[in-house]
């Protein structure tokens, strides 16, 4: 077997050729099993300066998943010549284990075939988190430049990795770009089409393009958005290509091109993201500087994500609010929906004998048809990792999903280095005071003592913050919330008795305390938690929501003035909910 060297000369073994492609062949390791090395068929000294800034400014990782598969060293022969280098074993990698191509869960009949929990929902969340690996990659001032779909790979829990990240543009931060050689027609700007991409510096504006139609597409059942159909007597060629360098939006009116019949209605998107593809495909095609980046893109997700609703006849039915009906169930025939046709009440299967019976007994049977749909549906149990702007996950909220229930374990950390620095600095003053007053035990009681309750009294809040847990369970039959070890105050609400789950907004003064409230059916409000951070609250509201099959409808709540919205603060209301 063939053997290479790392950069610090640790032996690397070859092990069964896993891959093959043009440029390079991909081997297992035989010493570590979560890596593989790729080689070259014919390495260059650029490719070599290209990986050595590629590990020089690696591009930040979301927490617990491998979102960039990035070098992780290089590879020479015994002779020093360079060969290629090591990356992550996506086979081995547990997250992503049976990750597919992104087509699979954009292409309506895959997706219905392989993963048909796969619902709305989970295609926002892909978009999310395709975004949040682009803003990484972005970050470190890299762009992609091929982007296109056989380089993201999605798991059956919307979690994203982006490969062939050597193909990537870097930047050296020295003043060197290693450009990326190659892309695809489909989700190449207008201003690069026909461009030789060995010849242009790629701009993150040019990224955002390609990003934006990935999105439309797990949004829009794999529909381009350029694909039309063609009303005009020109020839163009292909119409998606046209219309990328002419700037023809399907969705929008003109006289060339139409958007697809079966394509879904571009009103159905929520209206954040209806505005982001016209800046992207509209106004950004003679300006590629106004296309939404990677951070707009996920604030504008994130808003669209929490607006989505589930439908009262499929439990896989996701949509957004401002709506209205389902615009699934409004797809399908009546007989995709498994209502019985009317049968007389002579059981004879003669026709009643007006048209009046008939709609009466029409109306019975579809009633009874809901009825029973209803009660079909069963709890969602998917968990869908929260990916954060900042490209970390929610990691102060740890949420289980295993046959005994759901579990929620929320930890508070944000003030412990605070609260340490404070602590550090008031016994730092009260040393010194104690120091400079050794003469009086009255004067360094007087100076000192003080100082040492508040650092006790920071202290012990410090530990709580530590060590202190807010646990939410759902399982036998009961929703369950208890404060450990610190309290053990433990509040049960059954489930049965649950009809709703809301965030809810009360004004103290000029602060602002969301809480999570349930409502019982008999219309008492019961208060379950109560804290500052929003996005905090409805994550866990969301998740209890979507195990318990809640669906996520606005209800009452005390509202927050247009002039006191502060972009993250939402409130549920009966007319809308607000911007988050």
């Amino acid at each position: 077997m063939t053997q290479l060297y790392t950069r610090y000369n640790k032996p690397i073994t070859l092990d069964e050729q896993i891959g093959r492609g043009g440029e390079a062949i991909v081997y297992a390791i035989a010493e570590k099993k979560t890596l593989v090395a790729k080689v070259y068929h014919q390495p260059a000294p650029q490719q070599e300066a290209k990986l050595k800034a590629m590990l020089a400014y690696p591009p930040k990782q979301p927490s617990g998943h491998v979102a960039i598969v990035w070098p992780r060293d290089l590879l020479y022969q015994a002779d020093g010549q360079f060969a290629g280098f090591l990356m992550l074993n996506m086979r081995a990698d547990l997250v992503m284990q049976g990750s597919e191509s992104i087509v699979n869960f954009y292409n309506p009949s895959q997706r219905a075939s392989h993963y048909p929990a796969f619902n709305w929902q989970y295609l926002h969340r892909t978009a999310l988190n395709l975004m949040i690996a682009a803003d990484g990659v972005h970050g470190q001032g890299h762009v992609i430049g091929d982007v296109n779909e056989s380089n993201i790979l999605v798991s059956s829990q919307a979690l994203v990795t982006l490969i062939d990240t050597d193909s990537f543009q870097i930047n050296d931060h020295v003043g060197n770009l290693y450009r990326c050689p190659v892309g695809k027609p489909e989700y190449t700007p207008p201003e690069l089409q026909g461009v030789s991409f060995r010849e242009v510096d790629q701009l993150p504006a040019h990224d955002n393009f390609g990003l934006a139609v990935l999105i439309f597409q797990l949004l829009m059942e794999g529909y381009h958005p350029f694909t039309g159909r063609l009303i005009s007597e020109e020839s163009v060629g292909r119409v998606d290509l046209h219309g990328i360098r002419k700037g023809l939006f399907p969705y929008l009116p003109n006289n060339v091109v139409t958007p697809p019949p079966n394509a879904p209605k571009f009103e159905i998107l929520h209206p954040a993201l209806q505005s982001m593809f016209l800046h992207c495909f509209v106004e950004g095609h003679s300006a590629p500087s106004v296309r939404p980046s990677p951070r707009a893109w996920i604030n504008a997700l994130e808003e669209a994500e929490a607006a989505l609703i589930v439908c009262n006849y499929d439990a896989n039915h996701v949509y957004s609010n401002h709506v209205d009906g389902c615009p699934w169930c409004a797809t399908q025939p009546m007989t995709q929906r498994a209502l019985p046709s009317a049968q007389s009440s002579s059981g004879s299967g003669s026709k009643p004998a007006s048209a009046i019976a008939n709609f009466v007994e029409q109306t019975n049977a579809i009633q009874q048809a809901v009825e029973q749909k209803k009660a079909s549906i069963q709890p969602q149990t998917a968990n869908l990792p929260a990916f954060r702007p900042d490209g970390h996950p929610q990691d102060n909220i740890k949420v289980t999903l295993d046959e005994q229930g759901l579990t929620i374990v929320y930890k508070e950390t944000w003030g412990c280095a605070l609260s340490l620095m404070v602590l550090s600095l008031i016994s730092l003053v009260s040393l010194g005071v104690a120091y400079t007053q050794m003469t009086s035990i009255w004067v360094w009681l007087i100076f000192c003592s003080p100082g040492w309750l508040v650092a006790g009294g920071l202290l012990w809040w410090m530990l709580k913050q530590l060590f202190n847990r807010i646990v939410f369970t759902v399982d036998s039959g009961k929703l369950h919330r208890e404060q450990k070890p610190l309290r053990r105050s433990i509040r049960q609400f059954k489930v049965a008795e649950i009809q709703h789950l809301y965030t809810k907004c009360r004004h103290r003064q000029n602060s602002k305390k969301f809480q999570l409230y349930i409502v019982k059916r008999n219309g008492q409000h019961s208060e379950v938690w109560e804290h500052s951070n929003y996005n905090t609250v409805r994550y866990i509201e969301l998740e209890i929501k979507q195990y318990l099959n809640i669906p996520d409808v606005p209800i009452e709540g005390e509202y927050i003035p247009d002039e006191e919205k502060k972009g993250k603060y939402s409130v549920n209301s009966p007319e809308k909910t607000s911007e988050t």
